[in-house]
């Protein structure tokens, strides 16, 4: 029997898809917001919309139609109020520490410029899509949508990304299924930092100095180096108060099977990302190749310059 369509999935004269992928963080999470460095990697999971004219703006999910109005507020600057129907599909989990907003703002910005035959400086796509981030999450770093859109590994401080030369990498990627706000989180962590100022300042700047030396490791393929980098990394956000009972647990049932675990995104929950030890797979999450390529060139099949002035 011949299905019926969902809501939102009625076919339209013209229809343009465009994906983005998510992210994880290896090193920075928190300490990025105060200026530190941030060592992220792009990964192959992806949120990938598809773009339609219409006669109003209309977001679905799997044929749910949803609000987004931080999405469409943004994309305004391309639409110039010209309605859209966008359709999201994704591989990622929400509020799991994998950039999932970042990837879906991205990647609805990008399907839209294509709608409208305008092929956008990624500079353009980046502010575009850090607007929709803002109306979210209030005061995000960037590291994000600069992971998702340039790709690869990146060595981030706000306005400014610096590509970090190596070869895929797989990390292992544990869900623990709590699910967390990112502006809470950020909020705890601002709360620790008032509390303990020198200290923060301190965690700032060692954390800082951690990302540059691990990419440093991750760029001559030290990946014992990185993992134990990511052991102390974890200590920092169990102090900040970003863990949870159930995310030291599960890093704890890992040991003797990574070489190194942490927490990726704001904590609270979410994912765990670690580095399994040759010939051993724990027999929890999954793995990912980190270090895919970004949006840009996923969709338009160019690369572009690393370095960025935000």
């Amino acid at each position: 029997m011949k299905r019926e369509p969902l809501k939102g999935e009625m076919m339209s004269e013209k229809m343009i898809s465009a994906s983005a992928p998510a992210k994880i963080i290896i090193f920075g999470e928190h300490f990025v917001v105060y200026g530190a460095h941030a060592l992220a990697a792009a990964i192959d999971r992806y949120i990938t919309v598809t773009a339609s004219h219409n006669t109003s703006d209309e977001f679905f999910v799997y044929g749910r139609l949803v609000r987004a109005d931080h999405i469409f507020n943004a994309i305004d600057r391309i639409t110039k109020g010209r309605h859209v129907k966008l359709i999201a599909r994704s591989q990622v989990p929400n509020g799991a520490g994998l950039g999932s907003s970042a990837a879906l703002s991205l990647a609805s910005t990008i399907a839209v410029s294509k709608l409208f035959n305008i092929k956008p400086d990624p500079s353009l796509l980046f502010e575009v899509s850090m607007n929709a981030e803002k109306y979210i999450h209030g005061n995000p770093s960037g590291v994000d949508v600069a992971t998702s859109l340039y790709g690869g590994f990146v060595l981030f401080k706000k306005d400014e990304l610096i590509k970090v030369s190596s070869p895929i990498i797989k990390f292992l990627i544990v869900d623990s299924r709590q699910r967390r706000k990112t502006g809470n989180l950020v909020s705890k962590v601002k709360n620790f930092m008032d509390r303990n100022p020198e200290l923060f300042n301190s965690l700032v700047n060692l954390a800082d100095l951690m990302a540059k030396e691990g990419a440093a490791a991750i760029s001559e393929e030290k990946i014992e180096q990185v993992a134990s980098y990511m052991n102390v990394s974890q200590s920092f956000l169990e102090l900040i108060g970003a863990s949870t009972p159930k995310i030291d647990t599960i890093i704890s049932s890992l040991k003797g099977k990574v070489l190194g675990a942490k927490i990726t995104g704001a904590g609270g929950g979410g994912c765990i990302i670690a580095i399994p030890m040759t010939g051993s797979m724990p027999k929890i999450g999954y793995t990912v190749n980190a270090g895919v390529v970004g949006a840009y060139q996923l969709n338009y099949g160019i690369p572009i310059s690393w370095h960025f002035d935000g």
